[in-house]
């Protein structure tokens, strides 16, 4: 007997007849569980008695799914638990090694049997909303791959060898030009969460005062929590920080650092307005504040003007500007880099040298040709495009299915934070969520204290025809949350 638990969004039934005319062939689905995410293997099936309505549809679907899956391993006798499922089918295993249904029925809010097989396939995987990361075909394989044949032709001596650490020169230079500055202000780092983590331990000590947005970077918030300062919070706004509360903070008692980002804001969405980056940089330099200018997203930008950055602005030497190649070619190059008053870099650039000698330089040197090729600059705009339909179809299906939501609409990056109603705990809502086979990230985890009611939403790693069915899952799980409630 082989025992299968299955989950989808539509519910079919299907029953063993071997005697009817309409018997047909076909493939059908079973469910191999990974870290809670559903992927899809095959079973060869047999002996399918299938409505007149259901005929031609479950052709399709089993010749399509057949096509991409079958290299994954048949289903052996042993009862196979696929997550989250809420109905079993018993089968047994037929002689033809195809499993024979008696009566087999997917769990679902499903609308009739006569649903779209279609839409089977990605019914059965979680919609994610969680990661800051873009899916997989955005990802500039052959750009990259172009780059690095020439890196390896051009650039090999240096790009196989350790660096210092600054790490690869003429990279330095590049940002240094792009930026307006000295290569002496420039380092590279293995991404810029490497770039922040190496900032603090230069300059904040344990117990230093630290303000942070609220929300903000929850690995932010973990780094400053290991070194042992004293965070503090300052509200975000629609156009960024609350630059009288950042006034009233520093005021209080002496600051080491105050850590922004200023663009397309993670988790919150929200650009830091031109004329806040002016105060924000006055206001510190009259309290004798470092600000740490985190801007990975910078450069994804998809709609507005683009704004100076606060180290432009700085006329005092008390800002440090970091940012990203993660964002602009992919997440696996791990190349950022930190950009500041010169001493300040060559301090930096010594601890991390003795930390681990260089960055990579292979990656620099890909990265570095993708800069002076002009595929950088290609590849920024065609994810910008596709974010910004991404982002469209994450605002336009909240509206509809969500209407309570509060958020800002970004005008770039990878996220949106939404507000919901006080008497929503998103902590619960994540676990209805799970059910429904959507995930997000809740709104606690990037602040202090407070943020229960809100959540975090990520459409860099959703395509955007499975944004409208995500959205419409967390609208189901929000309804059973309620419902759950007590009056």
């Amino acid at each position: 007997m082989t025992r299968l638990v299955c989950d989808a969004n539509v519910a079919l039934k299907w029953f063993h007849s071997d005697g009817e005319p309409q018997v047909q062939e076909a493939r059908a689905l079973a469910v191999a569980a990974g870290d809670g995410v559903l992927e899809l293997s095959v079973l060869d099936l047999t002996y399918f008695e299938v409505g007149n309505a259901l005929a031609s549809k479950l052709r399709w679907a089993a010749s399509r799914i057949a096509a991409l899956l079958s290299q994954l391993p048949a289903i052996t006798g042993e009862p196979l638990r696929l997550s989250l499922g809420e109905m079993f089918v018993t089968a047994d295993l037929a002689v033809s090694h195809g499993l024979s249904f008696y009566d087999a029925s997917y769990w679902a809010a499903a609308r009739s049997v006569e649903a779209d097989l279609a839409t089977l396939d990605s019914a059965l995987l979680a919609v994610s909303f969680a990661r800051g990361a873009p899916s997989a075909d955005l990802l500039p394989a052959d750009a990259v791959r172009e780059a690095a044949e020439r890196a390896l032709t051009d650039d090999w001596k240096r790009a196989l060898s350790y660096g210092t650490g600054i790490g690869h020169p003429e990279l330095c230079a590049w940002i240094a030009d792009q930026h307006g500055l000295d290569p002496s202000q420039v380092m590279v780092t293995n991404g810029s969460l490497e770039a922040g983590a190496l900032l603090f331990e230069h300059l904040v000590a344990p117990s230093d005062r630290v303000v942070v947005e609220q929300p903000s970077y929850d690995r932010t918030l973990l780094l400053l929590e290991r070194i042992g300062a004293e965070r503090v919070g300052v509200p975000l706004e629609a156009d960024g920080i609350d630059v009288d509360a950042l006034d009233s903070a520093l005021g209080a008692a002496p600051a080491k650092l105050v850590h922004l980002i200023p663009n397309f804001h993670n988790p919150a969405g929200c650009t830091l307005s031109d004329e806040k980056r002016r105060r924000v940089v006055e206001i510190a330099a009259r309290h004798d504040c470092w600000i740490f200018e985190d801007d990975p997203y910078g450069e994804v930008g998809f709609e507005g003007e683009r704004l100076a950055t606060l180290l432009s602005l700085d006329g005092a030497g008390r800002v440090i500007h970091a940012s990203s190649f993660s964002k602009t070619v992919s997440p696996g190059v791990r190349i950022g880099y930190l950009a500041g008053p010169a001493d300040e870099i060559k301090a930096l650039a010594k601890r991390a040298n003795e930390i681990y000698i260089s960055p990579n330089m292979l990656a620099e040197s890909i990265v570095l040709e993708l800069c002076r090729s002009g595929g950088l600059a290609r590849n920024i705009e065609l994810v910008n495009a596709a974010l910004k339909q991404r982002r469209d179809a994450l605002v336009a299906a909240l509206r509809e299915h969500v209407p309570e939501a509060d958020f800002v609409i970004p005008a770039g990056g990878y996220f949106l934070w939404l507000t919901l109603d006080a008497d929503v705990d998103c902590t619960e809502l994540l676990a209805a969520a799970e059910q429904e086979r959507v995930v997000f990230i809740p709104g606690r985890d990037f602040m202090l204290e407070g943020g229960e009611s809100s959540l975090r939403l990520s459409f860099a790693s959703t395509p955007p025809d499975q944004i409208p069915e995500g959205v419409q899952r967390l609208a189901r799980a929000l309804e059973r949350v309620r419902s759950a409630a007590p009056a």
